[in-house]
């Protein structure tokens, strides 16, 4: 143990000597700090953003915000977004690394021209080798996991995992997580996926999952990866006659969806904290900047199970501090 906590103070005390120039040349009091994120439409990425603006506040600094509008042709124009703020050699650049063949390089060459990088959301197995300074996000696979052994624990152990944006690594990390829990308990589990210019199309998710219901009778566990699938998945579930037979649990958070964990209708959902992601990265990034401090691990912000047993903690939070949980 003392070995790995040896090893962790040595590659940190590296990161910040790399990184030292940098800091001294840098850290004004007006840095210039961008983030790449997810589109505002999804509530997820409003609960980061808000995140992001407290942690600003808080800060003093001015963080820019630069995102995509839609879901439409997501790799590719998250990709030029990161080209261009890689271009603008920012102070610090906040990244949500969601697609590691295509974005991962330009992070790499960001860390190798002196910019530090903090990486969030999506990346942590990589976020070392690509030279950023820290890591602020979800396990994946543990997301998967905490799914599978809930749905496991209530008897379900026949699932399906449905992934609304295929090629996505974190959310193929956590069907794997789900499917190899299942799998190791003696149950079966498939994932379901459909085109992701159709992640936000309601009737396509729909009619995906009904005919997934259709088609597997001895379905019992269905796991999203959104709170806006687990509300079709909700309704799938009703309009195929299946309530009390089929169990769907999903990760991310929406009002209704809590509302519907208090009402039976959900099982669970997975919260990863968006609002600490961005709030982290913010305040890593200045705490870099300043002080030429930086963690010496990954950031975890999830899982953390939500289920009819606090689900009103989250209700009520939400109430008096609107969009700080993620919930629409």
């Amino acid at each position: 143990m003392f070995e790995k906590i040896r090893t962790a103070v040595v590659a940190a005390m590296l990161v910040s000597a790399s990184f030292a120039a940098v800091t001294q040349a840098k850290a004004g009091d007006d840095p210039l700090i961008i983030m790449v994120s997810g589109p505002l439409i999804d509530p997820f990425f409003s609960s980061l953003k808000k995140g992001v603006d407290d942690a600003s506040d808080a800060m003093g600094v001015d963080t820019q915000f630069s995102t995509i509008t839609s879901f439409d042709n997501v790799q590719a124009d998250l990709v030029r977004l990161l080209d261009i703020a890689v271009s603008r050699n920012p102070d610090a650049l906040l990244v949500g690394n969601f697609f590691p063949d295509a974005m991962g390089p330009l992070v790499k060459r960001a860390s190798e021209n002196g910019i530090p990088v903090f990486i969030h959301n999506t990346g942590a197995s990589t976020w070392r080798e690509l030279g950023a300074v820290g890591y602020v996000g979800e396990a994946p696979y543990q997301m998967g996991k905490t799914a599978g052994e809930f749905f496991l624990a209530q008897g379900a152990n026949n699932g399906i995992c449905f992934i609304h944006v295929p090629g996505q690594p974190a959310l193929e990390q956590r069907c794997a997580g789900f499917e190899d829990t299942m799998k190791g308990a003696g149950g079966t589990s498939k994932m379901l996926s459909i085109p992701a210019t159709d992640s936000q199309n309601s009737q396509a998710i729909l009619q995906a999952l009904k005919g997934a219901i259709q088609t597997n009778p001895d379905l019992s566990a269905i796991f999203t990866l959104g709170a806006t699938q687990a509300a079709l998945a909700v309704q799938a579930v009703k309009e195929q006659d299946k309530i009390g037979k089929i169990r769907v649990g999903t990760t991310d958070l929406s009002t209704p969806m809590l509302e519907a964990v208090k009402a039976g209708e959900l099982e669970f959902l997975i919260d990863q904290q968006p609002y600490l992601q961005g709030y982290y990265s913010v305040t890593a990034a200045v705490h870099f900047l300043r002080y030429g401090l930086a963690p010496v691990d990954r950031i975890q912000t999830g899982p953390l199970l939500i289920t009819a047993e606090n689900a009103d903690q989250v209700l009520e939070a939400n109430r008096k501090y609107t969009g700080v949980r993620g919930a629409q």
